[in-house]
């Protein structure tokens, strides 16, 4: 059966392969030898299996795009920031949620520093006459707390403030709660105080001491500027004061006793100032 196959079939006889089945029953297809076609064949597989492997794959070609020069990029973000400007995000009173475009320059503060506008200014001229001189000795014990040069004190609770009895010439004695502290650091002009405090409808009353405790300014009423209260905080004001009496130690900040049950609370600091004179 293998001779019939081999030698008779006229379909293989110019074929450059061979068929054959070994023991096993298995059929197989072999190069004759000595055929240079079959040679040639076998190259050309090789040939293009090779160039196969190394072409590129399917969307791996170099795109020129990907690799801009240096004025390329810059004209890239100049167009992407214009196509998409900054922004910024505030809610107004009402609760609104409003998307606002953000102009060059837009926030940045003045580079020219602002003149300070003061509230009160204290002088010698314009100490408090008839004031009784030894009216506040008896409250030296309540002076603990020392305000240093540039740095800040909170006062926030009436738990801690010291009832004082006040009495200007000529009127009815008055029942006041108020914090006792001392200006430390060299007691040369100007200093400037700045007091905040958070109430509603209150701003406090001041009255400021010599060495020997007494009254050198009583300030009834603070002048100042008043922020109502809104859901992100409470009424606030504040006052800005510059001393340019160098005897000025001790500083009394008063709320009238009527008003102690109502939320307060005060933020004192002072720092020396400049002047022309």
């Amino acid at each position: 059966m293998l001779c019939l196959m081999l030698a008779c079939g006229p379909a293989w006889a110019d074929s450059d392969y061979y068929t054959w089945v070994d023991e096993q029953g298995r059929v197989h297809n072999s190069p004759k030898l000595g055929s240079s076609s079959a040679d040639d064949k076998a190259a050309n597989r090789a040939g293009e299996q090779s160039k196969s492997n190394s072409a590129e794959p399917d969307g791996m070609a170099v795109d020129p795009d990907d690799f801009p020069d240096e004025a390329e990029v810059k004209r890239r973000q100049q167009q992407y920031q214009q196509e998409n400007p900054p922004f910024y995000i505030w809610v107004d009173e009402q609760g609104t949620t409003h998307r606002q475009t953000y102009e060059p320059g837009e926030g940045k503060a003045d580079s020219a520093p602002q003149e300070a506008v003061f509230d009160h200014i204290l002088i010698p001229p314009f100490r408090v006459k008839n004031a009784p001189q030894n009216c506040c000795e008896r409250y030296l014990f309540a002076f603990k707390d020392a305000l240093p040069v540039e740095k800040m004190a909170a006062f926030s609770s009436f738990a801690r403030a010291q009832p004082l009895l006040w009495q200007q010439p000529n009127k009815k004695l008055q029942h006041y709660r108020g914090w006792y502290f001392a200006l430390a650091g060299p007691a040369q002009a100007p200093r400037q105080l700045r007091l905040v405090s958070q109430g509603e409808g209150l701003r406090p009353a001041l009255l400021l001491l010599n060495d020997q405790l007494h009254p050198l300014y009583w300030l009834p009423q603070l002048n100042g500027v008043q922020q109502a209260a809104s859901w992100a905080r409470m009424a606030q004001f504040e006052s800005l004061l510059e001393i340019r009496d160098p005897q000025v130690r001790y500083v009394i900040a008063l709320v009238p006793e009527a008003q102690v049950k109502q939320p307060w609370s005060l933020t004192a600091q002072w720092f020396y100032g400049t002047t022309s004179d």
